[in-house]
């Protein structure tokens, strides 16, 4: 069954990012543990910590558990980040007009699913106190989806085998 659509309006990309800034140590930055309330404050600090890979329009869908379906969040700009310092560390960001909505670093753990037919990617994520949600992004195109399914298996292969993507070895038998 299609998720329910609500007209699309457009949300303007920002035009310049601030320059990443290098900082000690290989931490990853903990935005998916903290309240909505705060992203607001946590914006700048891990954009200045990060390099966007990959910006597309999407239509950002959170799973509601009561009424058992899909609540539609809006129109966000969906990124693909990888954080410069920390190495093999890439993050999944939504954001709209108002800020950054959520900032989910990619790993093994979100069992993601992808769906040609609905262009669209599904991915859990496990937050504090081991709290389970799940969240959809829909693509507006074929060309977008085909992008974002690209750029989320890279950084998930090179996030589990801390290895560039440049890098993989072609078997042959």
């Amino acid at each position: 069954m299609a998720p329910k659509v609500t007209p699309r309006r457009k949300v303007a990309k920002k035009t310049s990012e601030p320059p990443p800034v290098q900082q000690s140590g290989a931490e990853p930055i903990i935005v998916d543990e903290d309240p909505p309330s705060q992203m607001g404050q946590i914006d700048s600090q891990f954009l200045s910590c990060t390099t966007t890979l990959l910006e597309e329009e999407a239509e950002l869908y959170f799973w509601d558990v009561q009424n058992e379906d899909f609540r539609n969040d809006g129109i966000v700009i969906a990124r693909f980040a990888r954080q410069t310092n920390a190495d093999f560390t890439y993050w999944l960001t939504a954001s709209n007009d108002k800020g950054m909505i959520l900032a989910h670093k990619i790993n093994s753990d979100m069992n993601q699913r992808f769906s040609q037919r609905m262009l669209s990617l599904t991915w859990n994520h496990l937050g504090n106190n081991f709290s389970q949600s799940s969240w959809l992004f829909r693509f507006h195109s074929e060309e977008d989806y085909t992008k974002a399914a690209q750029r989320f298996t890279q950084c998930l292969w090179e996030t589990l085998h801390r290895v560039p993507w440049g890098k993989i070895k072609v078997w042959s038998e």
